[in-house]
C-alpha cells in the first residue's frame, strides 16, 4: 500500500474502492468519494488523513480507518462533509480539530477504541451533526467529545450515542456544546462525568440527553459544573447514575463564582438514581421548570438555590440544606414516592409548567364531590317541579 499526497488546487474525485496508508490534502485541494466507492486506510501508526490548508473532503460514500495517530487530522481552515459512512478504529485521536477547521456530519460516523479522545476540538473549529455519531471507547482512552477552545462550537441535530468513555463522555473546557430540539444525547458506562463543563465552558441544551454511568471514582459526577461554567437546559436531562453515595448526581463544584445551572420554563432534570445535588459556594441554581430526584437525605446547598415558578420534586424525606444559605422558593417543593416520567410534571405548552398533578386520591376527593353536587342538583329541580 502507498501513501496519497495531494497538493495545489487538484480536485479528484473517487469512483471505485481503494486502499493506502494515509492521505494527505493541501494547499486548496478537494477529494470526493463518490457513492458506493471505499476508501481504505491502515495508518501503521501515522495519521490517517490529514486535512492542511484550505484542503477539502467530501465523503458520499465510505471511509474506514485504523491503526493511526489521528485518524483524522485538521489544520489551517480545512473541512470535511460526511454523508456517507465513516468508521475508524484504533487511534491516538479520533478526530483532531485545529485554526478554523470545520467538519459537518449528516451520515453516520462511527469512532471506537480510541486511545486520547474520540473528537477533540481547538483553535476555532467547528463541528455540525445533523446524522448520526457512534462513539465506543471500551473503557479505554479519555473523553468522547472535548470542545478546548474559548471559540470552539459543537452543534447537534441528529443523534449521538458515547459509550464506555475512560473519563468524561462529553467536556467542555471552553467554547460552546449545544444540542438544539432536535438533538439526542446518549451516554452509557462511562468511567468519569457524564457532562464536564470547566471554566469558560458552556452546555445549551433543548433537545434530550439521556445520561447512565458508573463512575469509578470519587471525584466523578453524573454533571459537574466548575467555575464560570454554565449549563443551560430548557429540554430534558435523565440521570441514572452509581447509587454509591460518593457520586454526585449534579455538583457545581466552586467555591469562587460563576458555576450556573439555569433549568428553564418546562424544562426537566429528572435524577432517577439516588443520588446527591450537591451546590457548593460558589454555586447558582435558578429553577423555572422541574427538577426531580429520588434522594432521600439532605442535598446540600452552600451555594444560591431559586426556585422561580418551577417545581423541586424530592423523596419524602429528602430534603435541602438551610445553613448556610436558604431556598428562595417561589414555586413549589414537594415529597414525591416515587421518581416520575420525564416531563410528568412539565404540563404547558408554551408558557409557564401548570400547577402539579393531582395525587390519586385527590382525584377522588374531586369525583366524589362532582358526584354529589349532581344528585343535590336533581334534588333541588325535583323539588321544584313538585311544588309547581
Amino acid at each position: 500500500m502507498d501513501e496519497a499526497i495531494i497538493g495545489g488546487t487538484a480536485v479528484v474525485t473517487l469512483s471505485s474502492d481503494v486502499s493506502i496508508i494515509d492521505l494527505t490534502l493541501n494547499d486548496d485541494s478537494q477529494m470526493t468519494i463518490n457513492m458506493g466507492a471505499i476508501l481504505n486506510l491502515d495508518g501503521m501508526g501515522s495519521n490517517n488523513i490529514i486535512l492542511n490548508n484550505n484542503s477539502v473532503l467530501i465523503n458520499d460514500g465510505s471511509i474506514m480507518g485504523m491503526d493511526g495517530g489521528d485518524l483524522i487530522n485538521f489544520n489551517n481552515n480545512s473541512s470535511c462533509t460526511n454523508n456517507g459512512i465513516m468508521m475508524f478504529m484504533d487511534g491516538s485521536d479520533g478526530i483532531e480539530m485545529d485554526a478554523t477547521s470545520t467538519f459537518t456530519n449528516e451520515g453516520t460516523l462511527e469512532l471506537e477504541t480510541i486511545d486520547d479522545e474520540s473528537i477533540e476540538m481547538d483553535g476555532d473549529a467547528s463541528f455540525i451533526n445533523n446524522g448520526t455519531i457512534i462513539i465506543d471507547m471500551m473503557g479505554q482512552g479519555n473523553d468522547g467529545i472535548c470542545v478546548d477552545d474559548s471559540d470552539s462550537y459543537f452543534e447537534n441535530n441528529g443523534d449521538i450515542e458515547i459509550y464506555n468513555s475512560g473519563d468524561a463522555s462529553i467536556e467542555v473546557d471552553d467554547g460552546e456544546f449545544v444540542n438544539n430540539a432536535d438533538g439526542t444525547i446518549t451516554i452509557k458506562g462511562c468511567e468519569g462525568e457524564g457532562l464536564y463543563i470547566e471554566t469558560g465552558g458552556t452546555i445549551n441544551n433543548e433537545g434530550l440527553i439521556d445520561i447512565e454511568t458508573d463512575p469509578t471514582g470519587t471525584s466523578e459526577q453524573g454533571i459537574e459544573i466548575d467555575c464560570d461554567a454554565v449549563l443551560n437546559n430548557n429540554g430534558t436531562i435523565i440521570l441514572n447514575i452509581s447509587t454509591r453515595n460518593i457520586v454526585d448526581g449534579i455538583n457545581l463544584d466552586c467555591t469562587g463564582s460563576g458555576a450556573e445551572l439555569n433549568n428553564g420554563p418546562c424544562a426537566v432534570i429528572n435524577i432517577t438514581s439516588g443520588n446527591i445535588i450537591n451546590n457548593e459556594s460558589g454555586g447558582t441554581i435558578t429553577n423555572e421548570g422541574v427538577i426531580s430526584t429520588i434522594y432521600d437525605q439532605v442535598n446540600t446547598n452552600d451555594g444560591t438555590i431559586t426556585n422561580e415558578s418551577g417545581a423541586f420534586i424530592l423523596a419524602p424525606s429528602g430534603n435541602f440544606m438551610v445553613a448556610p444559605n436558604p431556598v428562595i422558593n417561589n414555586g413549589t417543593i414537594q415529597g414525591l414516592c416515587a421518581p416520575p416520567t420525564p416531563r410528568v410534571a412539565s404540563v404547558c405548552e408554551g408558557g409557564p409548567c401548570a400547577a402539579p398533578i393531582p395525587t390519586m386520591s385527590q382525584w377522588g376527593l374531586i369525583i366524589l364531590s362532582l358526584i354529589l353536587a349532581t344528585f343535590g342538583i336533581l334534588f333541588i329541580r325535583a323539588r321544584k317541579f313538585t311544588i309547581v
